[in-house]
């Protein structure tokens, strides 16, 4: 542990997501803090809802029937990207950690949702052969008004502990992907609006061309970010497109 780490903890001492305990000192950027929960209570990990199941065989997305393989959104629409995962659904206390993670800038919070995806998801990255982790842009004036990329963030820990975890050195490309156009929020859109409202939103440069590229996000719904992310990287020549999400709705 660095002088500097040393003192954040002392100062600002890190608490659990979910019920806000301080918890135990962690030793930073090692095997033996990958393999102990250093960024919550192992009673808490136990509430959070990961996704499991039957799952769209697209985006992961749990599905009610086993007869099906792609969910109502993935069904209807052409898929640009190859296929993607989400660590948890996007409920209960995942939601919480999501939401204090980009309204209230806990940025513990997307340390340990790159700790988790790597822990959970990191073989299924690895077997992408993907060459970059590419978050999902912000509009430059959202940017500027968060103060943070949450994307930016969590792709930050995924690569640092995909290294740490399993030898596997990914770097972050986000400027391959920028976003022109400042949207209205997804979230706030029916579903039939979303892909009308993101189309066009995104340009990509030639350094796409012949990648295999893995987009990371905080949170999927519909999908339509996503795929339109994976649309315009395809058009800039990209090999395969990837994704990887902390939450995924149901």
């Amino acid at each position: 542990m660095t002088i500097k780490e040393l003192i954040m903890q002392l100062v600002y001492p890190r608490v659990c997501p979910v019920c806000g305990e301080v918890l135990p000192w962690s030793i930073s950027g090692s095997v033996e803090q990958a393999k102990a929960d250093p960024y919550i209570c192992r009673d808490c990990l136990k509430k959070i809802k990961i996704v499991t199941g039957t799952r769209c065989l697209k985006c992961s997305k749990p599905i009610e029937s086993e007869e099906e393989e792609y969910c109502h959104d993935c069904a209807g629409r052409t898929n640009y990207f190859e296929e993607g995962r989400a660590l948890w659904l996007h409920d209960g206390y995942a939601r919480k950690i999501i939401y204090a993670l980009k309204f209230s800038g806990i940025r513990d919070n997307a340390d340990f949702i790159g700790y988790e995806m790597a822990r959970r998801l990191g073989p299924w990255l690895m077997e992408r052969r993907a060459d970059a982790l590419l978050p999902v842009p912000l509009h430059r004036s959202k940017q500027r008004s968060r103060g943070f990329n949450q994307a930016q963030l969590i792709a930050a820990s995924l690569a640092k502990w995909m290294g740490i975890m399993y030898g596997y050195r990914i770097p972050i490309d986000s400027g391959m992907l920028v976003r022109t156009v400042r949207t209205k929020p997804q979230k706030d859109l029916d579903p039939r609006y979303r892909f009308n409202n993101i189309r066009g939103a995104f340009e990509a440069d030639d350094t796409a061309a012949g990648r295999r590229i893995c987009l990371v996000d905080d949170i999927y719904t519909t999908g339509s970010t996503i795929n339109e992310a994976a649309r315009t990287l395809k058009r800039a020549g990209a090999e395969k497109v990837f994704f990887i999400t902390a939450n995924i709705g149901i």
